[in-house]
């Protein structure tokens, strides 16, 4: 993923196989100087909103 400022909106492959999108901002708390690495799980509640994102090791 490349990052600019005006990137609102990020999209990525599950490991079930279908694609998510979600505002960039929920990834803002895991930018480094190298960018966004690693896995994540993404927590929806039951109007398919995201409502908690979290690294994973």
């Amino acid at each position: 993923m490349f990052y600019q400022k005006r990137l609102s909106a990020v999209s990525v492959i599950t490991d079930q196989g279908p694609r998510l999108q979600f505002p960039f901002h929920h990834l803002r708390p895991f930018i480094s100087h190298i960018g966004v690495k690693g896995r994540f799980r993404v927590i929806l509640d039951e109007a398919n909103v995201l409502s908690l994102i979290e690294r994973i090791t």
